[in-house]
């Protein structure tokens, strides 16, 4: 029942190579390396074995509870690119694979398997410009003054500076 106290060791785990955002109900796919970047913009509509329903209802079990429904989604979308916790909840059946059901913009749907990002491929971006909010992912914290303005700026607060003791 509390919010703010959770083990965390997701930054440790093994990433699939692409990054997944909400929009609404629909979790899509906004970055992904050069061997899946044919899936750019598509809409997931299952992991695995599950609906992205049901996959999302696994993983709220490991998000720290009493959070906000924005918290909940930006959370669930990065640790369903995670390989050890879909492995874990059964949404894979391997630990270093997993295959996905998309459909894209035009209603295509297909099935593809992503692999590990093994290599720490760059991920390229379903967006250009890159929106501001991700424009550094590596970043807790960091700001800019809008483009054109001396009286606009934009900060980007990801978390404190520094929490990460382990690293």
């Amino acid at each position: 029942g509390d919010g703010h106290t959770a083990v965390r060791p997701y930054e440790f785990f093994k990433n699939y190579p692409i990054n997944l955002f909400w929009f609404g109900s629909d979790l899509r796919i906004i970055s992904a390396n050069e061997q899946n970047k044919d899936l750019l913009g598509c809409r997931i509509l299952k992991i695995g074995g599950k609906s992205v329903k049901d996959a999302q209802k696994l993983i709220q079990e490991l998000i720290p509870a009493k959070e906000s429904p924005t918290f909940i989604q930006s959370w669930s979308q990065a640790l369903l690119r995670k390989a050890e916790i879909l492995a874990a909840l059964k949404i894979s059946n391997k630990l270093d694979q997993v295959t996905i059901t998309v459909e894209d913009a035009k209603g295509n749907r297909k099935k593809k398997t992503l692999f590990v990002n093994s290599s720490n491929d760059k991920l390229i971006s379903a967006y250009t410009p890159v929106p501001l909010f991700l424009k550094y992912p590596d970043k807790a914290l960091w700001y800019e003054w809008l483009p054109g303005s001396k009286t606009t700026l934009y900060l980007n607060f990801e978390n404190y500076p520094g929490w990460n003791l382990l690293k």
